[in-house]
């Protein structure tokens, strides 16, 4: 919301009509079903991770894959699932898996990006 406050006097937008603006952005059906998303999502994401959740797939993958570099499957397979906030479950996966690795907080966020989003090219093209 400060951001988009922000945007709109950056471009001069006449203070009443910014104010609408937010009021109506505040009261849209939509937005508020996906904040409820995303918060949902960063508390599963919690619970996950206090509940050994996360360590459990990661183990499991680690022992299906036979090697810690197959930390990219977690979030190839979070990547395949039509899901708002993924990062937020496969970024803890990436962060658990590549432990041993010693790879930088970059390199992790690139594996988590690059892994997660593999699949968009195959996906089929939508309208909008």
């Amino acid at each position: 919301m400060i951001a988009a406050v922000a945007l709109g006097l950056m471009y001069a937008m006449d203070v009443g009509e910014l104010a609408l603006v937010c009021l109506r952005s505040t009261a849209n059906l939509v937005a508020a079903e996906i904040l409820v998303a995303v918060l949902m999502i960063v508390f599963l994401s919690e619970l996950m991770k206090r509940k050994g959740r996360i360590k459990t797939m990661v183990d499991s993958l680690r022992r299906l894959l036979g090697d810690p570099r197959g930390c990219g499957a977690g979030p190839a397979i979070i990547g395949f699932l039509p899901i708002i906030g993924g990062a937020m479950i496969s970024a803890p996966m990436v962060e658990e898996a590549s432990d041993e690795l010693g790879l930088s907080p970059e390199k992790k966020t690139f594996l988590n990006y690059w892994f997660r989003h593999l699949w968009e090219y195959t996906f089929p093209p939508t309208r909008g």
